[in-house]
């Protein structure tokens, strides 16, 4: 099994390829491609949140939703509650 830093690191990397994907649609396509481009960036929040949660030693859940993964950091961090 891969050590939690090469897991954390694994999400992160998977969010960034995502928002490069998304960024390069828009240079090309622009609003043509706006829910492909809207769907790249939901995923790399959600693999960002999924990451973050790794890091944190926190369970990830099965979902896509960000409402659903944001809880759980929140309550560790209140403080960002604002973002």
């Amino acid at each position: 099994m891969a050590s939690i830093s090469r897991m954390v690191n694994e999400w992160f990397k998977f969010a960034r390829e995502d928002l490069s994907d998304a960024k390069a649609l828009w240079s090309l396509k622009g609003l043509e491609s706006s829910r492909t481009i809207t769907f790249l960036c939901q995923q790399s929040a959600e693999k960002s949140i999924k990451g973050f949660l790794q890091y944190l030693g926190i369970k990830i859940l099965k979902t896509h939703s960000l409402g659903e993964l944001i809880p759980p950091i929140l309550k560790l961090h209140p403080e960002l509650n604002n973002l």
